[in-house]
């Protein structure tokens, strides 16, 4: 989708600044990259740091257990999507979710000092893929449905208010775009393209696996709504279609947004 966005905006006469975490994942000895990437592999480590299997043996000893460690010596990450996808989780800590919201949070935050707001200077339009916004509401989905049952949601409700907080303000793009629809049909398209990943359902909480993808993805579009709604976004609803058609009628969206001037700053930032 950002990648379709830019190519329109591009054509016509834009200039374009499209920053992606998988770049700043990459060996190498880019200042940025050496600052955001701690911060982007301690998410994942976070995300399962607090996970136990059936038997309540931390998944993490049992990745060292097979010779594999999530990260290098260096910070680069070691472990695939794959890796990740076949561990046994039976349940997993809020604490631990939690913490992997505000580390994607402090990415988040740093990304847009180190990468949009020069870019943002320089006259562009900037284009995060993925923006860090979905990420940390992803945690809190995750935190809220790991809490025992009868024990006290508070810190998590605190801690949601906290990043929204954050969010809407330093972390905010100037414009944004929430793309919603029906989970079905997203569930059917990655299925398809075999593109199922482990932080698109519930099973890093131990309840459900691929197939609770649906019931995930309507918590995280209500709770999406719930911040865009509060921050100003407009909200495109797919509605059938091929995908094609979605991007298209996405990219339409955007640029009828573009025509229309930005009150501050030197240019425009958007989430993918």
């Amino acid at each position: 989708m950002a990648a379709a966005v830019a190519a329109e905006l591009r054509a016509t006469g834009h200039t374009v600044v499209t920053p992606s975490w998988n770049e700043y994942l990459r060996p190498g000895s880019d200042l940025r990259a050496s600052l955001l990437r701690p911060l982007l592999t301690s998410t994942v480590g976070a995300l399962y740091a607090g996970a136990r299997d059936s038997e309540g043996i931390a998944v993490l000893d049992t990745l060292a257990s097979r010779g594999k460690n999530l990260v290098s010596d260096a910070g680069e990450p070691l472990v695939t999507e794959r890796d990740l996808g076949r561990l046994d989780i039976a349940s997993n800590r809020p604490e631990s979710l939690l913490a992997a919201g505000l580390s994607m949070l402090a990415a988040q935050l740093l990304m847009h000092e180190l990468v949009v707001r020069p870019a943002l200077a320089e006259g562009c339009t900037v284009i995060q893929d993925s923006h860090g916004i979905k990420a940390v509401v992803k945690s809190i989905v995750l935190a809220d449905r790991s809490l025992p049952r009868n024990s006290d949601a508070e810190p998590v409700r605190e801690f949601r208010s906290f990043l929204w907080s954050c969010l809407r303000t330093w972390a905010a793009p100037s414009m944004g775009v929430l793309l919603t629809g029906d989970p079905r049909t997203a569930l059917q398209r990655k299925t398809a393209a075999r593109d199922l990943t482990f932080t698109e359902h519930f099973g890093l909480t131990g309840a459900g696996g691929e197939s609770s993808f649906v019931s995930f993805q309507e918590r995280l579009q209500d709770e999406l709504r719930v911040l865009a709604g509060g921050a100003g976004w407009t909200e495109v609803t797919v509605r059938g279609g091929t995908k094609d058609e979605s991007v298209s009628a996405t990219v339409d969206v955007v640029l009828a947004m573009m025509a229309t001037p930005v009150p501050s700053g030197a240019g425009r930032s958007e989430p993918a």
